[in-house]
């Protein structure tokens, strides 16, 4: 039997890590598609787009990948990856080649968000006062899991290396 479903590889944000898509993934994998969550490390964009790669080469090509919020960043440079044939962007950053993250965020005023965070340890940690900016539609209990589970990006921005 042909496989006729492209593949969707997913790539999360800052304060969320790949399992911030396990709503999404049994719905899609019930339509037959394959699914995976790139686990990114918010060390740095170089190492969170080689994170996609490495997440590209354990499902079939052709592949879509899609990114939520710093995940747009990832996607927008992993997306010339000849296995990839559409990037998704959900409420998510999509820098041009002279932009990075920061640069785009920057043109925008500034989110709730960044007033409950921390940094600490090298890390910008978001502080449980946030989780409700972040998450706030979700049910308290789901938003526990998120905090006790969110990405803790390295400090400075995430940009590509010269």
């Amino acid at each position: 039997m042909t496989k006729t479903k492209k593949s969707i590889v997913f790539a999360h944000g800052l304060w969320a890590d790949g399992s911030c898509f396990s709503k999404l993934i049994p719905t899609l994998q019930a339509e037959g598609h394959e699914v995976i969550a790139a686990q990114n490390s918010l060390d740095s964009l170089k190492g969170d787009v080689a994170a996609v790669h490495r997440a590209l080469g354990r499902v079939s090509s052709p592949a879509i990948l899609v990114g939520h919020s710093y995940g747009g960043t990832v996607i927008t440079v992993a997306g010339t990856d000849e296995r990839v044939a559409a990037l998704v962007y959900i409420c998510a950053l999509a820098p041009d080649a002279d932009e990075t993250s920061q640069s785009q965020q920057d043109k925008f005023p500034r989110t709730d968000v960044f007033g409950h965070i921390e940094v600490a340890d090298g890390r910008v940690w978001l502080k449980p006062s946030g989780i409700a900016c972040f998450a706030g539609d979700l049910p308290e209990q789901e938003q526990k899991l998120v905090w006790a589970t969110q990405g803790r990006a390295r400090r400075g921005p995430l940009q590509p290396e010269a």
